[in-house]
């Protein structure tokens, strides 16, 4: 990273270096980038060339990026303060500091650490969660609107959304956001707001004086942009993903959600593993979601698949189509055909199989 002020920098030691590139295997640990920095060279005596930097969480220096004064000059200089990015990113998060918070950056490590873990198959479960951040988005008057959409796309490559979403989803999503951030500042006359993200929703906030919300904008006889991003965010996603809005007090919040993530702040999932059973009957009797998500224990028993298709069947009386999430294996394919035996193959049952956080 680039040199402080202070000519007195705790640089890593090559040892180092080389244990934070071998940790990720040689690629860049922020999401979305993943770039291989190192490779063949044909002209170096040394046959290769690196492409990346063992960059500092908190700065080798004072005055640096994300200074600590509390750290030893041992713990500066340790790999526990080194991330490895490529030389691109290396430099961007210390440009745009403010955005490059240390918590953020230690995920991003942690992160790339479990995905090269993974490919060499000492790993095997999935780290589909956004990462915990936020950011302050800013409309300024008579500004050009193309740096919130920037700050809003590097948001969610930010958070790692590209291991949560598909890439059309995850598109989709990001224009949405810039959509409701949009007519906030157009029909609310907000300047500033919230941009954050939580293990399994992304959500937008702001200080409302005049509710806004998503009936409104679809009330619209005129709807443009956010009127289509809200009205085909379920056919272009294909239910992946939903958007829901709250008002807490003078607080409007937009909350986008991923069902197979689970089922914080979704109005259309319901969770088996920690529901009694008048939550699951009210949930039931009183939801008017056209697919409900039903989401069991990821340590799910045989006898648990009983309550599950119990579930189901109720759910299919009320004229709901069903998505149930079950985790990988043997229990999964016995609840997948107790539902059949329970309510025939045609019925409008998907059963996904997936990593259960």
């Amino acid at each position: 990273m680039p040199a402080s002020a202070s000519n007195e920098r705790d640089e890593f030691g090559p040892a180092t270096k080389r244990e934070l590139a071998a940790r990720v295997g040689y690629r860049c640990s922020k999401p979305g980038c993943e770039r291989e920095t190192v490779g063949p060279s044909d002209d170096l005596q040394q046959g290769f060339t690196h492409t990346g930097d063992a960059a500092h969480i908190t700065a080798a220096a004072r005055g640096g990026p994300r200074w600590d004064s509390t750290l030893t000059r041992d713990a500066r200089r340790s790999a526990e303060n080194g991330i490895w990015l490529c030389l691109v990113h290396a430099r961007l998060v210390d440009a745009n500091r403010s955005q490059h918070t240390v918590d953020l950056l230690r995920e991003w490590k942690r992160r790339a650490e479990h995905r090269a873990a993974r490919r060499q198959e000492l790993a095997t479960v999935s780290d589909a969660r956004f990462i915990t951040h936020q950011l302050t988005l800013a409309w300024h008057e008579g500004g050009d609107d193309s740096a919130v959409k920037q700050a809003i796309q590097d948001f969610f490559d930010d958070v790692a959304s590209g291991e949560v979403m598909r890439d059309a989803d995850r598109q989709w999503s990001a224009a949405l956001v810039y959509e409701l951030a949009r007519n906030a500042r157009q029909h609310e006359g907000v300047r500033r707001m919230t941009l954050a993200s939580y293990e399994r929703s992304i959500e937008l906030r702001y200080a409302s004086s005049s509710r806004y919300g998503l009936d409104r904008l679809l009330g619209e006889t005129s709807g443009r942009g956010g009127f289509d991003a809200v009205r085909d965010l379920e056919e272009v996603t294909e239910g992946r993903v939903h958007v829901v809005d709250r008002l807490d007090g003078a607080t409007s919040r937009f909350i986008l959600t991923a069902p197979a993530l689970g089922v914080a702040d979704h109005p259309c999932a319901i969770d088996l593993s920690s529901s009694s059973r008048e939550a699951l009957l009210e949930f039931v009797r009183e939801t008017s979601c056209a697919v409900v998500h039903v989401h069991g224990d990821r340590f799910a028993s045989l006898s648990d698949n009983y309550d599950t298709v119990a579930c189901v069947k109720a759910l299919l009386e009320g004229g709901h189509r069903v998505v149930v999430h079950a985790g990988h294996g043997p229990v999964a394919q016995h609840l997948r055909g107790k539902i059949i035996t329970a309510v025939g193959s045609d019925a409008p049952v998907t059963v996904v199989q997936h990593e259960l956080g």
